[in-house]
């Protein structure tokens, strides 16, 4: 915007146009002792020594109304220049505007919107039931060690009335316990072992005792 600078002392004045006040406020600087001069010689017109020194800025409209362009002057001032807003950046990933309301009346004089007494669609049937687990299998019986510790009892009973210390025992049984003990053992041994075995394993030796 151009701005007229107006120095003044009855009965001169000086007049100028800047094109900032930056730019007016370095011409008076620079050309200080112009405007002395000049100050002086108004004195010599007529002008009193203790006449005001007055000065003026203003802003200087063109011809068609409009602020002329700004002059640029010594580089002491510079044209303001202007803002401008820039453009609106979309946001990524906002949602879009929300359709407008349909807000045309049903037969009954009600939008779609409000009325309550459209009849809903029935609720879905619910999902069907997982099939339930198969039954757990019972465990394994548990061998019974019955057969087991009459056979050891009868043997036990036969060892205490030996005459050997149970040798000729020994020597009968041994071939038929090989399944649930060593070669080495002792009669006591096998004795022992027996009470701990299941019947399938010693069934054979019922027979031969006697046992049933």
């Amino acid at each position: 915007m151009p701005f007229t600078v107006k120095l003044m002392r009855s009965p001169l004045a000086v007049e100028f146009e800047v094109g900032s006040i930056e730019e007016g406020l370095g011409i008076l600087q620079d050309s200080k002792d112009k405007f002395r001069e000049l100050l002086e010689f108004s004195s010599e017109l007529g002008g009193g020594q203790d006449d005001a020194v007055t000065t003026t800025i203003a802003a200087a409209p063109d011809a068609g109304g409009e602020a002329a362009p700004a002059k640029r002057g010594r580089g002491k001032g510079k044209a303001a220049a202007e803002a401008v807003a820039p453009a609106p950046i979309p946001v990524p990933g906002a949602a879009a505007p929300a359709a407008p309301v349909d807000a045309t009346p049903n037969a009954n004089g009600i939008p779609a919107f409000l009325d309550r007494t459209t009849p809903t669609a029935a609720a879905p049937p619910p999902p069907p039931l997982m099939p339930s687990a198969p039954p757990v299998a019972p465990p394994a019986a548990t061998p019974a060690f019955i057969l087991g510790n009459k056979i050891a009892d009868d043997l036990q009973k036969r060892l205490d009335g030996s005459a050997d210390k149970g040798e000729v025992l020994r020597t009968w049984l041994m071939p038929h316990v090989t399944a649930i003990t060593v070669s080495t053992a002792t009669i006591d041994e096998v004795i022992a072992v027996m009470r701990f075995t299941a019947d399938d394993k010693v069934a054979h030796l019922a027979a031969p005792l006697g046992i049933s």
